[in-house]
């Protein structure tokens, strides 16, 4: 049994520039670590991926951490706390992000938010900003926009912020999407995105940093996009992108490594596309769940880091009671 828990900001949020974004203070992710260590074998994702290619079997309580978005928390947060205690993890970092300092869309939603709590005036502002673009994109009409907004589950957000962010991550057409939310950012966040993004992601040298330390490095696609939104050939472009990224940052040719989809976000075309990826032998969705084997090795489960406790002291839920089932 493979448990795989999902990760993004990780930080000390009440006392940082960003009090509202969400994520995981440090004590709750030393309390979680306390849990999962109490519950679980912690394995590298080197010892994953060995298992999923038919090596030394995994532990019953087999437990891989994965942490997304090429973050800096993981660097100056993360990365001390998990090897204080000998354990390593998995790190996926933006193509885009890293090499071009660019905050990706998924981002500037989450500090739009922070910095204006208002999420109906952000909202009408989005909207008037659609509406400007009318006059160059041929759009559907707003009716037709708020249903894609609506489509899917949101386990962590409200009605109106899941509209707003899907709007800018999905709804709209790529092109209209980046120029809202490059709008909106430069109004409520700040106009200097390059340092900004400096700021957020890992930089190339904290990367190679993090994989001589023991930690696995794999890829969240280049540009963060919803790949089943992508046609195939888009896709392809991608998905050869984000591989040839992590060669160049780790100065390695092609080896084994991991996927984790941005949003989660997959379909018939990309299981293919991945068959023929030169080193790519395992893929993580965002849907909760476990995996007794590999069978499913291009649709893997994980759970959020909200769907555990984070007091070491706390008995074993339901997870973990599936688990020792």
């Amino acid at each position: 049994m493979l448990t795989t828990v999902m990760y993004h900001y990780v930080r000390d949020i009440p006392n940082s520039r960003w009090p509202r974004l969400k994520g995981l203070l440090p004590g709750d992710f030393a309390g979680q670590l306390d849990f999962i260590q109490r519950h679980y074998a912690v394995c590298s994702p080197d010892r994953v991926l060995a298992a999923a290619g038919g090596g030394e079997p995994l532990p019953t309580n087999a437990c891989l951490l994965t942490f997304d978005d090429g973050l800096a928390d993981h660097y100056h947060t993360v990365l001390p706390m998990l090897l204080e205690r000998g354990l390593a993890a998995g790190f996926y970092p933006i193509g885009a992000a890293v090499d071009a300092a660019e905050v990706m869309n998924v981002h500037k939603a989450h500090f739009i938010l922070d910095a204006e709590p208002d999420v109906g005036r952000l909202l009408a502002e989005t909207w008037e900003l659609v509406e400007r673009c009318r006059e160059q994109y041929d759009l559907p009409e707003r009716a037709e926009l708020q249903r894609r907004c609506i489509t899917g589950a949101a386990r962590f957000d409200d009605a109106e912020t899941i509209t707003l962010k899907r709007l800018l991550q999905q709804a709209l057409p790529r092109p209209v999407a980046r120029r809202c939310a490059d709008e909106l950012f430069r109004r409520h966040v700040t106009s200097d995105e390059r340092g900004f993004a400096e700021e957020l992601y890992l930089s190339p040298a904290q990367i190679r940093e993090m994989a001589a330390a023991g930690m696995g490095i794999g890829g969240h696609g280049y540009r963060h996009e919803w790949l089943e939104d992508l046609p195939r050939r888009e896709q392809v472009e991608d998905l050869e992108r984000t591989r040839d990224f992590l060669h160049r940052i780790l100065g390695r040719g092609p080896e084994d490594w991991i996927l984790t989809y941005p949003f989660g976000s997959c379909n018939r075309h990309t299981f293919d596309l991945l068959e023929r990826l030169p080193g790519c032998r395992l893929a993580f969705i965002s849907s909760p769940g476990l995996e007794e084997d590999f069978s499913r090795r291009w649709t893997m489960r994980r759970l959020d880091t909200n769907d555990l406790p984070r007091d070491g002291r706390a008995l074993p839920g339901e997870w973990t009671r599936k688990l020792a089932a």
